[in-house]
């Protein structure tokens, strides 16, 4: 649960800062244009909550969580490929709608990983999965401006952007077979190492 609340908000997170100035710069969106997209975000998340216990029901919470955040990658790339204002609303609608529901998704894989852990220390479990999260919320967004500092195209910044919450994505939906991989390497160290 840890891993994955990591690399998505590190990902989701890293484009935070440099989305209204690719719109600003890029496309000389104005100040009305950047509230618009705001709203179309947040109108498109209030819309998906009423699906995602459904879409949980169906396909499960981390599914949902690694599909949601090939949507953002997919929000990203329209934003990254944009010429005109009016396709950048898709995007906008498309990210609100998908973060939601990798938030919401997240929030699924954590009450159904800590199912069995007693009350008396669910205090730790939640410490620890918020502090997770708040760090890569914290780091996410200095990656993106540090890249955006650099001088770089922002449609560059946006393209890596893309590829960060792919992966993550990707990874999430892939998570049990890089768990086993690891697993194995391990106990072909240990086998290898152990005396005959």
């Amino acid at each position: 649960t840890a891993v994955i609340a990591l690399v998505i908000h590190l990902g989701f997170f890293t484009l935070i800062p440099v989305t209204p100035l690719h719109l600003v710069r890029t496309l000389n969106a104005s100040e009305g244009f950047v509230a618009l997209f705001g709203t179309a975000e947040l109108a498109a998340a209030a819309l998906i909550c009423m699906f995602t216990d459904r879409i949980t029901r169906r396909i499960g919470s981390r599914a949902m969580v690694g599909i949601a955040m090939l949507g953002t990658a997919g929000a990203a790339l329209i934003l990254a490929g944009a010429h005109s204002l009016p396709i950048t609303l898709v995007a906008a609608a498309l990210s609100g709608a998908a973060w939601t529901a990798a938030t919401i998704g997240l929030f699924g894989v954590f009450t159904d990983s800590t199912s069995d852990v007693p009350m008396s220390e669910m205090t730790d479990y939640t410490i620890i999965y918020h502090q997770v999260i708040y760090a890569a919320a914290f780091v996410g967004p200095l990656i993106g401006s540090n890249l955006a500092n650099t001088g770089v195209s922002l449609v560059f910044v946006m393209l890596v952007g893309a590829l960060l919450r792919l992966g993550a994505g990707g990874a999430v939906l892939k998570l049990d077979a890089l768990w086993t991989l690891t697993a194995q390497r391990s106990r072909r160290r240990t086998w290898k190492s152990s005396p005959s």
